[in-house]
């Protein structure tokens, strides 16, 4: 009786044997692999079951919401530095690239987990991250008068 591995990698095998697919990690053509691991850049493989069209629309849409924060504060806050410097364009400049620019980041790994999630706990946190941008573009806003 063959052990799991040897079922997985005949598996693997199996699906590899016709098939032009792409190495996850480095994009090497794996067709006809014969090992668990690509040989371009040896990342071990598997063959696992995925979602046809994964739910990534209150992903995209806090992701949206959070960039446009960002990118208002580093944009407008550069503009102004240039175009009038005062140094009270620097506050929110450094705080909205300190506080929204992790946030992003955040956002960005915390993506399974947002997943997972209940709709109303992924549609709490996306509103969230609009609250938030929006916090700091009218603060921002405030302190540019």
């Amino acid at each position: 009786m063959s052990t799991p591995d040897e079922h997985d990698l005949a598996a693997l095998r199996a699906y590899l044997a016709e098939r032009d697919v792409a190495c996850p990690s480095c994009g090497y053509n794996l067709r006809g692999l014969q090992s668990p691991a690509c040989p371009e850049c040896n990342q071990a493989l598997k063959l696992q079951v995925g979602l046809a069209e994964p739910r990534l629309g209150h992903f995209i849409a806090g992701l949206v919401g959070l960039a446009m924060g960002f990118g208002f504060c580093l944009i407008v806050g550069a503009w102004g530095l240039f175009e009038a410097p005062r140094t009270a364009m620097l506050i929110p400049l450094g705080a909205g690239v300190i506080v929204l620019g992790p946030a992003l980041l955040i956002w960005v790994r915390w993506r399974g987990k947002l997943r997972r999630a209940t709709d109303a706990a992924r549609t709490t946190t996306v509103i969230a991250a609009y609250v938030l941008s929006a916090v700091f573009v009218s603060w921002f806003l405030a302190q540019a008068k």
